[in-house]
């Protein structure tokens, strides 16, 4: 198996939930670590969502032909239609049955992902603030993103070229909350985990690692539902730690879903 046919294998388990909390934590790693890769899993991810988009705009139309079919029958045919093989009706009750079931679970997998992502989305802004805490802390151009941040219609693009341009290494960490939330507005969420993994393997302080911790969580939510492993993973990794920062949010959350 070449390398590209074993990484479509791991991104579709990944994807699919069907790799453990520990192979699906290594497989982020790599992911975080190789930009081909992500590129990769965000192209195979919308590969899977245009996939169910065109299926269900195929079944609708196979119905619609159905419906036009039946009404344009006449008498003649309807009792022609009487000796019609009983396995040919069959059939086509069981092709209904799966048109049926399939447009059934495709409402369900976009309703789960809409609620997701609103979920998360109402989280993230409930503690959005602890997200910029610091942007003001003596550099201009922070100050100036965090401006555009705040405005009434956010301009999320002209905080990330502001954040930027950010050469200061003093800031670094707090670049990488404001970047990370950005992106996450902007529901770029590749990017805003990303940053968002950052901050926690370069954490100053066990506050700041909690808190990326919540805001990463928050965006595997959003991008992937609440079945997705890294989600998942995360939100236990929370809730087993009570002195955790975000603890009595991770009970709420998990609670709603």
């Amino acid at each position: 198996m070449n390398t590209q046919d074993k990484n479509f294998d791991r991104i579709e388990a990944y994807l699919f939930g069907q790799m453990t909390n520990e192979e699906a934590a290594n497989f982020e790693q790599d992911i975080a670590q190789d930009q081909a890769l992500a590129q990769s899993v965000e192209q195979q991810r919308m590969e899977h969502r245009t996939m169910h988009l065109l299926l269900r705009k195929e079944l609708l139309s196979s119905l619609e032909e159905w419906k036009q079919e039946k009404a344009s029958t006449t008498q003649a045919n309807e009792r022609t239609a009487t000796v019609v093989p009983m396995r040919r009706r069959i059939l086509q009750y069981a092709v209904a049955a799966c048109v049926v079931g399939l447009l059934g679970w495709f409402v369900n997998f976009w309703l789960n992902q809409t609620d997701s992502s609103g979920l998360a989305a109402e989280y993230f802004e409930a503690s959005s603030d602890t997200v910029r805490s610091g942007g003001r802390s003596g550099s201009q151009e922070l100050a100036l993103a965090l401006d555009e941040m705040r405005k009434p219609s956010p301009d999320y693009q002209a905080a990330l070229r502001h954040v930027d341009a950010e050469k200061d290494s003093t800031y670094f960490e707090i670049s990488l909350f404001l970047k990370g939330e950005c992106y996450f507005r902007l529901k770029e969420y590749h990017q805003a985990a990303s940053a968002f993994q950052q901050v926690i393997r370069i954490a100053s302080s066990p506050v700041n690692r909690q808190k990326a911790e919540w805001y990463l969580l928050l965006t595997h939510l959003a991008a992937g539902g609440k079945d997705d492993p890294s989600f998942k993973a995360l939100l236990k990794e929370v809730l087993s730690n009570s002195s955790h920062a975000f603890n009595r949010e991770a009970i709420s959350i998990q609670q709603k879903l």
